[in-house]
C-alpha cells in the first residue's frame, strides 16, 4: 500500500513538471526576439526593384538591399519584383541571428518565406 501511494505522488509530480516545462517552452518562444536579415541582389545594376516586406508600400532600390530588423513575429516573408527588366535574376538571401538560413533566385516576382519559431 505504502509504494501504491509513493507511485502516485511520484507520477503526479513528474505530469506536473512536464505540464509546467512546456508552459515555460511556449512562454519562451513569444518572447523570443530574432535578429533578421535580408540581402537582396538583382543583376541588372539599372532595372528597379520594388521590395515587398509586409507593408502597405513596397521600398524600391537599384542592384543591391540591405536590411536589418528586430522582430518577435513568428514568421517572415520578403517579395521582390522588378517590373522594368522581367528576365532580370533576383537573388534574395535570409540570415536569422547572424547565421545564413536560406537563398532563394529567380525572375520577377521572387519570395521567400520563413517561419521563425
Amino acid at each position: 500500500m505504502n509504494t501504491i501511494r509513493k507511485l502516485i505522488i511520484f507520477s503526479f509530480c513528474i505530469l506536473f513538471m512536464s505540464i509546467n516545462i512546456s508552459c515555460e517552452d511556449k512562454e519562451d518562444m513569444e518572447d523570443q526576439v530574432n535578429c533578421v536579415k535580408y540581402k537582396v541582389h538583382n543583376n541588372n545594376p539599372i532595372a528597379h526593384m520594388s521590395i515587398w516586406d509586409g507593408g502597405d508600400t513596397p521600398v524600391i532600390a537599384i542592384n543591391d538591399y540591405e536590411t536589418t530588423f528586430y522582430t518577435k513575429s513568428y514568421s517572415t516573408e520578403l517579395i521582390v519584383t522588378c517590373k522594368e527588366d522581367k528576365k532580370a535574376t533576383i537573388t534574395i538571401q535570409l540570415f536569422v541571428n547572424n547565421k545564413f538560413i536560406r537563398e532563394v533566385s529567380g525572375t520577377t516576382p521572387v519570395e521567400l518565406h520563413y517561419r521563425l519559431k
